[in-house]
């Protein structure tokens, strides 16, 4: 016979980078780049020096007197060493500091490398640049890079790698410039959602955001505390300003819009961008249209030709966004762009020729925004008409007598909604030196507890019933049984082994235990007594055993959570 195993079923997807609910995403990177590359040379040895007191003293004496108690030799590649003075006083503390401090106040470099010191006028380091747009060079960088530092550097476009060289000093100026550079290459990410809403004739004026704080009554997931919201007559609305604390998902927006009118969606994408870069987004409709004609007379045979240039007319919107992320912030240039065909007018162009062009309309908003990540941006109140008008005739295209004529006019909304979040991306070592980013990055890879459902019969209050309790995660017993074999080892060796503590016998053998210490004893220090020793009870002996009970039981599988972790209403702690 042969053994088929069962089908494995496939694992839920998980969740992308993007799809992460939290604002602020921290993603590890084994190396990245803007980050200065040189020889690292060895470590000094890890002693610590000084103080020392120095007054105009050339650089050379300063490393011989610092390094007077190691047997390291110095190398010069200047004479700059034996003439640049160095002042400074009341200096100590590790012995690479120190000469680090020594080097950076003469303006030169040092570096231990095989067992000796090398001091030069200056050090070449690389720097791994990212790739930019064809139509962008790397320009900027060079000179923003000379202007904080004074350093020349040279940018090789074939591997993208930038060269330079510094001192001590400005060396670490370099460092700050490109740890600078290193957070600005953070990716944001806006979720864009953008709606077209038809208002019927109680608002066609546009949407009555002032009935937001009634918003309850639709069931959209929230109430508004406080006063009224604040009258948003103008026609561009950025957010929804109130003094109570709201919040606005893009489910609660999309319900309360479509209370207004019938919602159409327009366009529903995630525009990523580089920080200080531009997305576009364009969403329109094109139309070919015959915008000129050109007649062109033959004398020789009497004839005309006739030439046409044709035209294009876009109905839709454009949607531009620069973005930057700086200091937990996201700011935002946002420009729209909205272009309307309204009809298209019949011109008289010679010779019985009639051209129709097109007649237009074109608004434009440009504003910018500054926003936390995670939280949403709302851009409303742009309004548009639609008029259509019908007659009914006699004729062939058009009727020459018409019997009756019919107009209508509609208006529409049209919402945007940007969200935006931000994927910063760090080393992992610089990861491991934050709590904050450690903490993030946890989260983005943790899995959501499943929660134990709550059953209540229909009608009765919630209140009246026990609430299932979510089984904690147990403890790893390790850490407790090492604690506790080592509390074991501390009492046996204080009592040779065979004696325990008097905290830790029942109090019968306590007793005992102290009225042996008060017999009596001779004034002689020579003199010895011969006290009964009293044994330790069984109970006594199994009473360190009792410590780590809770740890014990169920074989170390169970833990107890402290109270301030579970739920006020579910009552003690278990």
């Amino acid at each position: 016979s042969i053994d088929i195993p069962a089908p494995t079923p496939p694992e839920a997807r998980r969740k992308a980078i993007n799809e992460a609910p939290d604002g602020v995403i921290i993603v590890p990177l084994g190396k990245d780049v803007l980050v200065p590359a040189m020889d690292e040379g060895d470590p000094l040895p890890n002693r610590v020096v000084g103080p020392f007191e120095l007054r105009n003293e050339n650089l050379a004496g300063a490393l011989q007197l610092v390094m007077a108690d190691y047997d390291v030799p110095l190398a010069f590649e200047s004479d700059k060493g034996m003439t640049v003075g160095v002042t400074v006083s009341n200096l100590k503390g590790p012995l690479d500091k120190v000469v680090e401090k020594i080097c950076a106040l003469a303006d030169m470099y040092c570096l231990y490398d095989d067992g000796v010191l090398t001091v030069k006028e200056n050090q070449t380091f690389t720097v791994s640049l990212p790739p930019l747009p064809a139509d962008t060079s790397y320009d900027a960088i060079v000179s923003g890079l000379k202007a904080f530092t004074g350093a020349e550097g040279t940018v090789d476009t074939t591997t993208r790698t930038m060269i330079y060289t510094a001192t001590e000093r400005t060396a670490k100026k370099a460092a700050q410039y490109f740890d600078r550079l290193r957070k600005s290459t953070a990716m944001i990410v806006y979720e864009t959602y953008i709606w077209e809403v038809g208002l019927d004739g109680g608002n066609s004026a546009g949407i009555k955001w002032t009935q937001l704080e009634k918003i309850g009554a639709f069931n959209t997931g929230f109430t508004l505390s406080g006063s009224a919201l604040s009258d948003l007559g103008t026609p561009i609305s950025i957010g929804l300003p109130t003094k109570g604390p709201v919040s606005l998902t893009t489910g609660d927006i999309l319900q309360f819009i479509s209370s207004q009118g019938s919602v159409k969606t327009i366009s529903q994408p995630q525009l990523t961008v580089l920080s200080g870069s531009e997305a576009t987004l364009r969403v329109a409709e094109t139309e070919a249209y015959v915008e000129s004609l050109t007649r062109t007379q033959n004398t020789t045979n009497d004839t005309e030709t006739v030439s046409t240039t044709t035209g294009q007319v876009d109905t839709g919107f454009t949607l531009k966004i620069g973005s930057s992320w700086d200091n937990g912030t996201v700011y935002g240039n946002v420009d729209i762009n909205l272009q309307q065909l309204l009809e298209f007018q019949d011109f008289p162009a010679g010779n019985d020729s009639t051209l129709r062009l097109p007649k237009t309309a074109e608004r434009e908003l440009q504003t910018q925004v500054r926003v936390r990540p995670g939280d949403s941006v709302l851009i409303a109140g742009l309004v548009r008409e639609r008029q259509q008008y019908d007659k009914t005739g006699l004729g062939l295209n058009n009727p020459i007598f018409p019997f009756s004529r019919s107009g209508q006019t509609s208006n529409s909304e049209l919402v945007i909604l940007l969200r935006p979040r931000v994927i910063v991306y760090k080393p992992a070592d610089e990861i491991a030196l934050d709590p904050v980013d450690r903490a993030r990055t946890s989260l983005v890879h943790a899995d959501v507890p499943e929660v134990a459902p709550l059953s209540v019969p229909e009608g009765v209050p919630s209140s009246t019933f026990k609430k299932d309790i979510v089984t904690p995660q147990p403890y790893d017993p390790a850490e407790l049984n090492a604690e506790a074999e080592a509390e074991e080892k501390a009492s046996k060796a204080s009592g040779n082994g065979n004696s325990l503590k008097a905290e830790d016998m029942d109090p019968a053998a306590s007793a005992a235990a102290s009225e042996v210490t008060k017999t009596p004893v001779d004034s002689d220090p020579t003199a010895t007594t011969d006290a009964p020793k009293v044994e330790p009870t069984p109970a006594a002996t199994t009473a360190p055993a009792a410590k780590n009970t809770n740890a014990q039981e169920g074989n170390g599988q169970m833990g107890t959570l402290p109270s301030t972790l579970l739920d006020p209403s579910l009552g003690e702690t278990p």
